[in-house]
């Protein structure tokens, strides 16, 4: 299996399923791994190959749409080559396991 850093083979399929994973049980159920994927084929071609970057841009602990049981809301960037994308992240945490309860791709 390979990694986001590109070295040896990329499965990127792999990725998005990875990614899906870390989704609420709730939210997993309306979005699938397979729109994750093209959410950021939207903003990141394939032709990009692997992501270059990764920086979190911003944490934020309170915000006016906190629902109970949310944690933390953060703001991530994604880098491949000369193409971004930016999106949003809330994590929450239901029986002790925090998981991403919503994404928003900006």
């Amino acid at each position: 299996m390979s990694d986001w850093t590109g070295t040896d083979r990329y499965d990127k399929s792999a990725q998005f399923d990875r990614a899906h994973g870390l989704l609420a049980a709730e939210t997993r159920s309306t979005v699938a791994a397979a729109q994750l994927e093209a959410e950021y084929a939207k903003r990141i071609p394939a032709s990009a190959g692997a992501p270059t970057e990764i920086e979190i841009a911003n944490v934020e602990n309170d915000w006016p749409e906190k629902q109970a049981g949310d944690v933390v809301q953060v703001y991530v960037g994604i880098g491949a080559g000369p193409h971004s994308a930016m999106f949003k992240v809330i994590v929450s945490e239901a029986g002790g396991t925090r998981s991403i309860r919503a994404i928003d791709w900006q």
